[in-house]
């Protein structure tokens, strides 16, 4: 299927905006609304209504703008056996260089005498309270939009015009992009999250198929995320 092919400045300029709204919710709202909740209740509600949700509506909304179907479009058709093994090997590179790259920085900013944290810089972890039950599902409303959200926009939207103007350099400048979004989390955690902001473009160019983004961010976002939710209960 052909796509009403995004000019470069069209893909940055979408990317930029919403890079700079999510700097705001992050450092201005979040920690404003962190002195009244948890901070992970701010973060869920505020990052999933004011970011993570709008990613998403402006995907649907611009694939339904053009001609064709909205699945096609955002390059949704179920993952062949082939294109499942190839979102499996990137979900193991993933997995692999970021445990990796963490025990690297760690490493080293021990020798610098400096604190590692792996939360974003905007945030501060403490535990939950019992009463706090709800935070899981706060969660999984942020979870669902973030990963959907993201996926759709930056690559079934964005990159897949951009492949059919640049070719394999649609991948690099989505990276480099999606590496500029995620600067509100501070350098510490955006050098952590290196090896996914590369692998999740190349492999989603590999296979042609948005659901290869999905699975890999998906996967190791949500283990991630549930991991800190159970510590944050005294669980682990």
């Amino acid at each position: 299927m052909k796509f009403n092919t995004a000019s470069s400045a069209k893909t940055i300029s979408i990317f930029l905006f919403f890079t700079m709204e999510f700097y705001l919710v992050c450092w201005l709202l979040i920690p404003l609304a962190s002195k009244y909740v948890h901070t992970y209740v701010a973060w869920y509600s505020l990052g999933g209504v004011l970011t993570m949700l709008p990613l998403f509506l402006t995907a649907v909304l611009l694939a339904r703008a053009e001609k064709g179907s909205i699945w096609q479009r955002l390059r949704l058709r179920p993952l062949t056996r082939a294109e499942w093994k190839t979102s499996w090997q990137g979900l193991g590179l993933v997995v692999l260089l970021s445990g990796l790259m963490t025990l690297a920085l760690k490493g080293f900013f021990n020798l610098l005498g400096a604190e590692f944290s792996m939360d974003p810089a905007f945030m501060t972890s403490t535990p939950f309270e019992p009463q706090q039950w709800y935070i899981p599902l706060l969660w999984l409303f942020f979870f669902s939009f973030n990963i959907l959200g993201e996926e759709l926009l930056w690559r079934g939207y964005l990159q897949s015009a951009d492949e059919e103007r640049l070719g394999y350099k649609a991948w690099i400048l989505n990276s480099v992009l999606w590496c500029l979004f995620h600067a509100a989390f501070g350098y510490q955690m955006m050098l952590m999250l290196i090896p996914t902001l590369i692998i999740v473009p190349l492999y989603v160019y590999k296979t042609k198929n948005t659901w290869t983004g999905v699975f890999i961010h998906g996967v190791f976002n949500g283990s991630a995320s549930i991991f800190l939710l159970l510590k944050g209960f005294g669980v682990v």
